[in-house]
């Protein structure tokens, strides 16, 4: 009967959100560096940008996934890019996206932004960032950490130190979590 009492106490933490590794022991971790966490699980709207010629949608990846906007007008931005580019190497190839999505500047002025960084990231380019309300961009940069699933992990508005062991550990344990 305990043991019944137990596993059952545990399928409800599973099922009412305790899945999320960012929702017990993680969120500690990282509440304490400015993420937010949704409280039930929330897949954000489709979002498209263009990687070079290309349309990708990036919120079905089918694995962790950054999605990062930023202007090379805002230094803040640049500082973060440098640090997730760094952190990019962190990872095995495929394992998580890194998307940096320039807000505001025409190719040629995000590229060489990019390249005056130093960085080795693909960079998404966004069409119509007026289209962006459903993701509530209260400043830039702002990012949001997606699971393999699509579903919106955790987010953080403003400058980040992306490069601190508890978001490094985090995101490589929620790119080792189940699909």
């Amino acid at each position: 009967m305990k043991k019944t009492a137990i596993l059952l106490v545990i399928l409800q933490l599973f099922i009412l959100g305790g899945n999320s590794l960012f929702a017990e022991g993680g969120i500690g971790r990282l509440k304490a560096l400015g993420f937010s966490f949704p409280k039930s699980e929330m897949t954000p709207p489709p979002l498209t940008a263009y990687l070079n010629e290309e349309i990708v949608e990036l919120t079905n990846q089918k694995r962790v996934t950054i999605l990062y906007f930023w202007s090379s007008v805002i230094p803040p931005s640049m500082t973060d890019l440098t640090l997730l580019n760094k952190i990019n190497d962190e990872f095995e190839e495929g394992e998580i996206l890194i998307a940096p999505i320039n807000l505001n500047e025409d190719r040629p002025q995000a590229y060489k932004a990019a390249a005056e960084a130093g960085l080795d990231l693909d960079i998404y380019l966004y069409p119509d960032p007026a289209n962006l309300k459903a993701y509530i961009l209260k400043s830039v940069p702002a990012a949001y950490i997606l699971d393999k699933n699509g579903f919106l992990a955790a987010s953080r508005q403003g400058n980040t130190p992306w490069d601190h062991p508890d978001i490094i550990r985090s995101l490589k344990e929620l790119a080792a979590s189940g699909p």
